[in-house]
């Protein structure tokens, strides 16, 4: 066997190893990105009890039904050139069925009221939720310049959410 000869070299041997080294390097996850000495972003676990679905005008007041959607989770990503805003959404569909929450049916205004784009993601599948069961939709918003809140509209329902 003359070509088994190369495993003499030096060279190959370190060669592998620099690949392998490479490999692993590659497929690691991506550390939460945080400066020395500075705490991470605060996060809303739970939706504060000033974020609530707009409710039926003529329904009484001791009548109000537990909200179809409600925001579990707000976190805001510095990105150069600006902001991105993950909100993620908890609950049903307000019509019953399946909401499938692409650019028709969800957009976002921010407090100065000016519109609030979708943050492009070209291999993400579009979220949806379920009339039958509670799913975790997760949103993402392109903001150009930092504010206090949005106002998330899904299917027709109403709901602001505060930015950390």
């Amino acid at each position: 066997m003359p070509f088994l000869v190369i495993l003499k070299r030096f060279e190959v041997w370190l060669l592998l190893a620099v690949v392998a080294a490479l490999l692993i390097f590659a497929f690691l996850p991506e550390p939460e990105p945080t400066q020395p000495g500075q705490a991470k972003r605060p996060t809303l676990s739970t939706p504060p009890a000033s974020e609530k679905v707009e409710t039926d005008p003529d329904a009484a007041p001791g009548d109000e039904a537990p909200a179809a959607i409600a925001v579990r989770d707000v976190r805001v990503l510095d990105s150069p050139g600006g902001l991105i805003v993950e909100t993620t959404l908890a609950g049903r569909s307000p019509s019953g069925g399946d909401l499938v929450l692409d650019e028709s049916n969800v957009s976002a205004t921010t407090a100065e009221g000016e519109p609030a784009p979708r943050f492009f993601e070209p291999f993400r599948e579009t979220a949806s939720l379920s009339g039958a069961e509670d799913p975790l939709a997760t949103l993402r918003w392109w903001l150009v310049r930092p504010t206090a809140a949005l106002s998330l509209d899904i299917g027709g329902t109403t709901i602001p959410v505060e930015l950390p």
